[in-house]
């Protein structure tokens, strides 16, 4: 006659599959895409201000009124303000893509997509400083990533534990 052992809930194997991703991993992907959109979205209106519409915007640059006022006041030229402008779109452009990059990396569970999305994360901090008061939001949101990335869940979760 063969009797059952008992045997301790604990002593089970583990189950075998995928762990689901925590939510403070999500909270930061969805943190930085929303981010990259915006900032893109303006990005890309910047550019074609700047490039398509060049003529009218110096126009409204150097005629009488506020613009000309503060374009006067920072000791830069119409022209130097566009360039300016445009370089900075290029730059939170390229921010953009690096960011949604390494969020898919995150999505993923590539080994080097954490690091890769807190350090593009901390680069946006280093630019939104350079663009205050408008680089609040930016910079809001990449803290927000760096936290989010930083809790015990995520590395966990990140390292594929």
């Amino acid at each position: 006659v063969a009797t059952a052992t008992p045997t301790h809930p604990s002593a089970q194997p583990a189950p075998v599959g995928p762990v689901a991703r925590p939510r403070s991993v999500t909270v930061a992907v969805v943190t930085t895409f929303v981010a990259c959109g915006v900032v893109a979205l303006l990005g890309l209106l910047l550019l074609l201000v700047t490039t398509v519409g060049a003529d009218a915007y110096r126009t409204a640059l150097t005629e009488p009124g506020i613009a000309r006022d503060l374009v006067r006041s920072s000791g830069v030229s119409a022209d130097e303000m566009i360039e300016l402008l445009r370089v900075s779109a290029v730059v939170w452009l390229v921010a953009c893509v690096a960011g949604a990059v390494a969020a898919l990396a995150v999505v993923r569970r590539v080994p080097a997509g954490g690091t890769a999305l807190v350090v593009v994360a901390a680069v946006t901090i280093g630019l939104s400083v350079f663009f205050l008061p408008l680089g609040v939001v930016t910079g809001a949101a990449a803290i927000v990533v760096i936290v989010q990335l930083r809790r015990p869940e995520s590395r966990a979760w990140l390292s594929g534990e």
